[in-house]
């Protein structure tokens, strides 16, 4: 076999290397202006009751953010332009610009003197973080189990990720607790944001048994692209504890005692039953016996 010119390696590699044209926004500075552009938006929005906050705001504030950078728009049209055609490439450089901004939150939280216990402690998310949901697919979305994760009573739970091309997302989070209860929040979004997330804060009392989730897309576009799909765990907060005000908790069927007569002896059996209707319920209470009617004497 022979041995291939040095020259002819040299060649190669340089070709491999020219994948990444030469025009682009560099990646390094690409994390820092994607997590500058999330941090400014991120203050506009807790600044504005929320309506003001529309698509001419969020141009401005990208402007301006390219503006500090020195980039113009056109550069960074064609960077993402690339970045769409490799989404390879598009999910390395997300996953970046959120290690900066995990980086970023703490050394504001440093700061400001906050405990580092407010932040994600882990992450439970154990399957892929990208997803493309196609038109042509039977599915519009997605469904996650997973069984005896390692949290405490009383933790938050936080499901976020970044949705692209999607005009309506609707996310569910719920859980089941050791003792056969369970508690959900629902949450439905068409706003025109990337990022949407949904949080549940477990029962102080319980033991969380399972996780599961939920997420449905709606898109008028061919493929919706999902990525940065996360689910951060928060220890127990007494402050986020009282936020939590959409969340449908589901109850365990009640225990009830049975008398089972037989031939030869009376017990009682623990058992689970239906409640009776409220009638017949008031009925036994009150010892009613049903009336029947008797027909009336005929007089001759």
């Amino acid at each position: 076999m022979k041995r291939l010119p040095v020259i002819f390696l040299v060649s190669a590699m340089m070709v491999a290397c020219s994948d990444r044209p030469a025009d682009i926004i560099p990646e390094s500075e690409m994390v820092e202006i994607l997590a500058d552009i999330q941090i400014a938006e991120a203050y506009e929005r807790n600044g504005n009751a929320g309506p003001e906050f529309n698509g001419a705001n969020r141009e401005l504030i990208g402007r301006g953010v390219l503006m500090d950078h020195g980039v113009s728009v056109e550069e960074m049209d064609s960077t993402l332009a690339w970045y769409g055609r490799n989404m390879d490439e598009y999910s390395k450089l997300y996953k970046k610009v959120d290690q900066r901004l995990a980086a970023l939150q703490q050394k504001y939280a440093k700061a400001a003197g906050e405990s580092d216990n407010g932040g994600p402690s882990t992450d439970l998310w154990p399957y892929g973080r990208h997803l493309v949901v196609d038109r042509n697919q039977l599915t519009q979305g997605l469904v996650v189990n997973i069984q005896l994760p390692d949290i405490s009573p009383g933790d938050r739970l936080m499901w976020k990720m970044r949705t692209h091309g999607a005009t309506r997302r609707r996310l569910i989070l719920g859980v089941d607790y050791d003792d056969g209860r369970s508690e959900i929040v629902d949450n439905s979004n068409s706003s025109p944001e990337l990022w949407v997330e949904t949080s549940l804060q477990t029962d102080t009392l319980a033991k969380v048994k399972r996780i599961f989730a939920m997420l449905d897309v709606e898109h008028t576009v061919p493929r919706v692209f999902i990525d940065s799909i996360q689910l951060l765990h928060y220890p127990f907060s007494i402050e986020e504890f009282h936020k939590s005000g959409y969340q449908r908790k589901i109850g365990a069927p009640a225990r009830k005692i049975v008398e089972v007569e037989d031939s030869t002896k009376k017990e009682k059996q623990d058992t689970l039953a239906v409640a009776p209707p409220a009638e017949s319920a008031n009925a036994e209470r009150l010892n009613l016996q049903p009336q029947t009617k008797t027909p009336a004497k005929r007089t001759k």
